[in-house]
C-alpha cells in the first residue's frame, strides 16, 4: 500500500476544504478556538486539554464553516500522521454534510444539548471514517472500540447505545458497501480521481 504523502494531504485539503468554502484554523494558536475548548470542559462534552490538541473539529456556524486542526495539513507532528490527517477527514466532512442537511441551527442543538443527538453523528462520522479505512487500507473497522470514543465526549452512559448503531451502519460497509450521504463516499471519489493507487478496495467496482 502506498504511504500518504504531503502532497496528497495539502491536496485533499484544497479540494475538499478550502475549495468548498470551509474556513481553516489552527486549534493550538486561533483564539477562538481556546474560547470553545472552555465551553466544552464547563458544558462537560470535552476537555479543553484534548480539544486543542487531540481532535479535529468541523464546526457550522451560520455565516461559515470552520475546519479547526491541532496541524497545519501537510506538515507531521506526534500524534497527527500525514495518514491520520487524511484519515480524520472523512470523519469530519460527515459533520460538515449532516450540518448543511440538517441546518445549522438545528445540528448545534442536536450535538450540544443531547447526548443522543452527539452520539448518533458521531457515529455516522465514525462509519464514514470505516468507509474510508476499508477502501483505503481493506480494514475492517471495530463497532466497540469506536463506540468506546464517545466517553471523551461526555456520553459514557450512552455507550452502549452508540455501539448498536455504530454497528448497524457497519454491517453495510463491512459487506462492501457506502452507508450514503457521509464524507467517506465524498473521500473515495476524491481519491479514485486524483490519487487511485490510494485505494486498495474499491465500493464502487
Amino acid at each position: 500500500m502506498p504511504p500518504t504523502t504531503k502532497e496528497m494531504v495539502v491536496s485533499a485539503f484544497q479540494d475538499l476544504v478550502i475549495a468548498q468554502d470551509i474556513a481553516w484554523v489552527d486549534k493550538r494558536s486561533d483564539a477562538f478556538q481556546g474560547v470553545i475548548a472552555d465551553a466544552l470542559q464547563v458544558l462537560g462534552i470535552q476537555e479543553a486539554s484534548l480539544y486543542k490538541t487531540k481532535y479535529l473539529s468541523m464546526i457550522p456556524l451560520p455565516h461559515k464553516i470552520i475546519y479547526a486542526t491541532p496541524f497545519e495539513p501537510g506538515v507531521e507532528t506526534e500524534d497527527f500522521s500525514l495518514d491520520a490527517q487524511l484519515d480524520t477527514l472523512s470523519h469530519e466532512k460527515t459533520h460538515k454534510l449532516d450540518a448543511v442537511l440538517e441546518g445549522v441551527a438545528a445540528y448545534g442543538l442536536q450535538y450540544g444539548l443531547r447526548k443522543t443527538g452527539r452520539v448518533h453523528r458521531e457515529m455516522r462520522a465514525n462509519a464514514s471514517m470505516a468507509e474510508w479505512y476499508r477502501a483505503r487500507y481493506g480494514v475492517e473497522m471495530d463497532a466497540v472500540r469506536m463506540a468506546d470514543g464517545m466517553r471523551y465526549y461526555g456520553c459514557t452512559a450512552e455507550i452502549q447505545f452508540a455501539e448498536i448503531e455504530m454497528r448497524s451502519m457497519l454491517l453495510t460497509v463491512n459487506a462492501g458497501g457506502v452507508v450514503g450521504g457521509l464524507g467517506g463516499e465524498e473521500m473515495i471519489r476524491w481519491a479514485l480521481a486524483k490519487f487511485p493507487e490510494l485505494i486498495a478496495l474499491n465500493p464502487f467496482a
